[in-house]
């Protein structure tokens, strides 16, 4: 639960960078809140007539959902593609690929790619590795037992 909420208490952090495990976590918590959030809205508002009706409501809950997400999801992919030895700009490729079509589809699996390459080992350009942050495995946990 802490891998999910780190990106949370970093939110505004754009630079260093973020395990895979971090940014993984992260994502999953995002998922979680649409799941959740489709469910609050078929719990909150029954049965729909359409399908596209269904989809118009989904679209509307999930972005109440994600909105407070969006900003610390942002933050978490950059540091990301910096664990790579990457500069955040790279990013700004994903939503111009994503307008074209028959090559978003395209672009959405290879974000997945990157996403799953391991980071550098040893320090880069964007600081030291996260892995050597991390000894308990918990985040940045306080081991001089204060």
């Amino acid at each position: 639960m802490s891998w999910m909420l780190l990106a949370l208490r970093r939110y505004v952090d754009f630079r260093g960078r973020s395990r895979r495990r971090e940014y993984w976590m992260f994502v999953l918590l995002c998922l979680i809140a649409i799941v959740l959030a489709g469910v609050v809205m078929i719990a909150a508002t029954g049965s729909f007539r359409t399908q596209e009706q269904m989809a118009t409501k989904f679209t509307a809950w999930a972005g109440f959902a994600i909105a407070p997400l969006i900003i610390p999801l942002i933050a978490v992919t950059i540091r990301r593609v910096h664990d790579l030895g990457l500069s955040g700009w790279w990013l700004l490729a994903l939503p111009i690929g994503a307008a074209i079509p028959m090559l978003d589809t395209i672009v959405g699996i290879a974000q997945i790619i990157v996403m799953a390459i391991p980071g550098k080992t040893g320090a880069n350009r964007f600081g030291d590795s996260p892995k050597a942050s991390t000894t308990t495995g918990i985040p940045w946990s306080d081991t001089s037992g204060r």
